[in-house]
């Protein structure tokens, strides 16, 4: 029996590796996350100098314990006082915070004073630098130089990651939430 559409499947072959696909949008996956480059800085561009809009919904917009956004550069609230909680809530500690810290360590972990006065240590150090101030991106974005071609720096100025914005913004209850994607590693 001949079918009307009886014919040879469409072949693209990737320009890069010749690999075969049978669509187009199969062509362009494999392009992009295989031999995808980023786009340089010209040589008069300060290649740190970008145009950045930023996604409109999923945009880390600070807020408080009530979900009210905040006015811009805001600090944040001051912590909960001990007598917020029920007294001897934790005790001998001053918070669950620093009771998980001691539960893990001690009991789960098994670590031995030296090390968790290591750990200690290195945790202050870390809350104290300001080596990453500004260079946390809270919302994904798009960045075009100065020619207004766009670039690409991060995981957040990728398309990979306004389309997981677009996705989740889908749902009002997440909008002025902080994308934050997690990657598990290969075990």
């Amino acid at each position: 029996m001949d079918l009307p559409f009886d014919h040879a499947p469409q072949s693209l072959t990737c320009p890069v590796c010749s690999r075969k696909f049978t669509t187009k949008g199969g062509l362009t996956r494999h392009y992009d996350a295989q031999h995808h480059h980023f786009t340089p800085a010209s040589d008069d561009e300060d290649e740190n100098k970008h145009q950045t809009d930023s996604h409109p919904k999923i945009n880390g917009r600070p807020c408080n314990a009530e979900g009210n956004y905040l006015p811009p550069h805001s600090p944040p609230p001051p912590l909960a006082s001990p007598s917020s909680q029920a007294p001897g809530s934790w005790e001998p500690f001053k918070s669950r915070t620093e009771f998980d810290f001691t539960y893990f360590h001690f009991v789960q972990a098994q670590s031995p004073a030296s090390t968790i006065n290591t750990v200690l240590d290195l945790w202050a150090a870390q809350l104290a630098t300001t080596d990453f101030k500004g260079q946390i991106s809270y919302a994904p974005h798009r960045q075009f130089n100065g020619e207004g071609k766009r670039v690409w720096s991060n995981l957040f100025s990728g398309d990979w990651a306004w389309k997981q914005a677009d996705i989740i913004s889908e749902d009002e209850g997440t909008h002025g939430a902080m994308f934050v994607p997690v990657d598990k590693p290969a075990l």
